[in-house]
């Protein structure tokens, strides 16, 4: 990801923005956003136990739409989320198959590349509000499944940011919340 867009994800700048997972826009910094549920969570006696961030994609006519959610685990108290939908026009070249175990590979580590990108830029916001996080993968641990691919390096990449990675079925982040938005 490039500075500008890197940018866009914490702003929720023009297009496209950060929602809540009702629909509603979140207005102004992403990070201020979650500084303050964090707050609002604790001030109505929630205590948020752990966020997990993941990334799912779907392609639609050539097109690569791309969800990235963050996802409030409140202790005993359910949890709802935060998300961010991208399409990228072009994102397979004609006359490669979207089977081709290069390509699914490519889209694997870029679903995962998103979510480690805005898992780094809210390092700091965690940290000051002692959350912990998962990143989860909407990878499965099978060799049946395609996402297989990519299982290996995601981790290896993942941990070796010092963090804890989830993959299917426990990856409910990436999984099943991005995934309805993908859709």
């Amino acid at each position: 990801m490039g500075k500008k867009e890197k940018r866009s994800l914490l702003k929720g700048a023009d297009n496209p923005v950060w929602k809540k997972f009702t629909g509603e826009v979140i207005t102004g910094d992403l990070k201020d956003a979650i500084i303050d549920t964090i707050k609002d969570e604790r001030e109505n006696g929630f205590n948020i136990k752990h966020i997990c961030l993941g990334t799912d994609s779907k392609l639609v006519r050539g097109k690569a739409v791309f969800v990235t959610t963050i996802l409030f685990v409140r202790d005993r108290r359910g949890a709802f989320s935060f998300y961010f939908k991208e399409a990228v026009d072009q994102y397979r070249d004609k006359g490669i198959s979207k089977t081709d175990k290069k390509f699914i590979k490519k889209r694997m580590m870029d679903e995962a590349q998103r979510t480690i990108d805005i898992t780094y830029s809210l390092m700091d916001t965690l940290n000051a509000y002692n959350i912990d996080f998962e990143i989860h993968l909407d990878m499965n641990s099978s060799e049946r499944h395609s996402s297989y691919l990519a299982l290996k390096e995601a981790i290896g990449y993942v941990q070796g940011m010092g963090w804890k990675a989830v993959v299917k079925p426990e990856s409910i982040a990436a999984t099943y919340v991005a995934d309805r938005r993908a859709k």
